[in-house]
Formats: C-alpha cells, structure tokens, sequence
C-alpha cells in the first residue's frame, strides 16, 4: 500500500478557513504582477499536442531562470499554468500570456522559445500566432476580442483562459469556499436555501 503525503494545512474551524482563503487572495494579486504562460488543456487542446507545449514551456523558463514570480499560492504552483477548455477548440493549442492577455493558436513546441523570448519577457505580440478571427479574418490579441466571443458574458466561466485548472489553491485564491465557512458558521437550512436564490446560481448550459 501507497502512502499518501498531504502537504494542504488541517483547517479546524470556518475562521480559519477564511484566514487561509484570504492568505491565498493575498499571495495571488503579488503573483499576478508578473507575467504568466497559461496553456489550454482542455480536450480539444490536448488532442492537438498542447502537453508537450506545456511541458516545453516549463523547460524553457526553468533553462533560463526566468523570474516571471513574486511569490507561489501553493507548493505546486509554477510559471507555467494548465488552464481549461478556452471555448475555441478548432484553434489549439491556446497559450495566453498574462497580464497582457495576448492569445495564441496553434502553437508548437518549435514556437515556445520566440514567444517566451518576445511575448513573455518583452510583452511583444508575434502575429503570425495570433488568433485569426474566422468572421473578419482578421487578426486579434486577445480571445475576447474575436468575433464569436464579443457578445457574450461569462458567468461560471468568467475566469476562463486564467484559472489553473488543476489547482484548488487557485480557485480559493478567488474566493472559492468562502460560502462553505459562512455556511459553517451557523447558517440553518431556511437561510442557506434563500441564499442560494438570491446568488442567481446557475448550470454551466
């Protein structure tokens, strides 16, 4: 039998699981004034090599030490970020470099040293890996800034394209969990239902 190493700290009341929720807030707006490589795994992305983009990414920025962070949420945490399906599967694999929110398609391995070199250090955008808008085609920089996505709003997806997909930290550095220690804390079944009414929660369809 394996054992398992737990790493995460025991949290033993709701206040302290705001206290650490607040910590992981913190440490993340330090994290954000540096720039990050967030690569689409999502299915789609996948399928079309965005793995060996990632992994590429990460052997890249550790080769040449790059400091593209202040300070890790979690143990795990790394320059390079997994980010989920970005909505535009057709268009993988998707690399978006943050703070700027330029987007990439059909990136390479053979790609990942001019956009570390360009993008990532020098916030240049290199045009011939930016999105082509399938309606105008013309190129954009951002996803949002493409045809399809214009007039839409992300509710449970707002955070798409940036979130790191395999890490709870990351969704506790927004405020995930934040209910559960409300909740904790003394709500009764009347007063957790009406506030799930009033929150406008909604499926992901």
């Amino acid at each position: 039998m394996s054992t398992v190493v737990v790493n995460e700290p025991i949290l033993k009341s709701p206040q302290e699981l705001l206290d650490y929720i607040e910590n992981l807030k913190a440490k993340r707006e330090k994290k954000l004034q540096k720039p990050s490589v967030y690569v689409c795994v999502g299915t789609g992305c996948t399928a079309s090599g965005s793995r060996k983009v990632y992994a590429k990414f990460v052997e890249v920025v550790k080769a040449k030490g790059i400091d593209v962070q202040i300070e890790k949420v979690d143990d795990n945490d790394e320059p390079v970020k997994k980010t989920g399906c970005c909505g535009l599967c057709s268009l993988g694999p998707l690399v978006k470099i943050m703070p700027y929110g330029i987007t990439y398609s059909h990136v390479s391995v053979d790609d990942v040293e001019e956009i570390v070199e360009k993008t990532l250090l020098k916030g240049e955008a290199i045009e011939r890996l930016l999105l082509t808008d399938p309606i105008t085609d013309k190129k954009v920089e951002r996803l949002e800034d493409a045809t399809f996505f214009k007039s839409q709003t992300f509710y449970i997806m707002e955070a798409v394209g940036t979130s790191e997909c395999e890490s709870i930290e990351d969704y506790m550095a927004r405020g995930g969990y934040s209910s559960l220690a409300k909740v904790l804390s003394g709500m009764d079944r009347l007063e957790i239902i009406n506030m799930v009414k009033a929150s406008g929660l909604r499926g992901r369809g």
